[in-house]
């Protein structure tokens, strides 16, 4: 879209304060390296990994979800050219993705606990 609508705007560069976008698979880091080009830093407004091809690679588990949480925090925390990011859980009941924060009760579940333990900037 940016590189469209740049070349509409006579190579003009808009305003832009930040590249927002959402990520929900695996590659968050080739994907950041893709949009570093245009030299914005990054609001990862809504992550989380859903793939659900079964090729072995499915998030079908807590533990595979918190595996993948951790890398993609880690690879969010670690760069300079990121300024905010969020989970993204979804609505659905039940969550065939595992990626709830939060229980029906409002509680946080297994996952959500998980994500408070992660090393995060202030």
């Amino acid at each position: 879209f940016y590189t469209a609508y740049r070349s509409m705007n006579q190579n003009r560069d808009p305003r832009i304060d930040y590249l927002a976008f959402h990520w929900y698979d695996y590659g968050l880091p080739g994907m950041l390296d893709r949009l570093a080009k245009y030299g914005k830093p990054f609001w990862v407004t809504e992550f989380a990994n859903w793939h659900a091809p079964d090729d072995g690679a499915q998030i079908d588990s807590v533990d595979k979800q918190k595996r993948q949480m951790a890398e993609m925090v880690a690879t969010l925390e670690q760069r300079q050219d990121v300024f905010r990011y969020a989970w993204f859980t979804g609505r659905m009941n039940p969550d065939p993705h595992f990626s709830s924060l939060l229980d029906a009760e409002g509680k946080l579940t297994e996952l959500g606990q998980y994500y408070l333990s992660l090393p995060h900037s202030e």
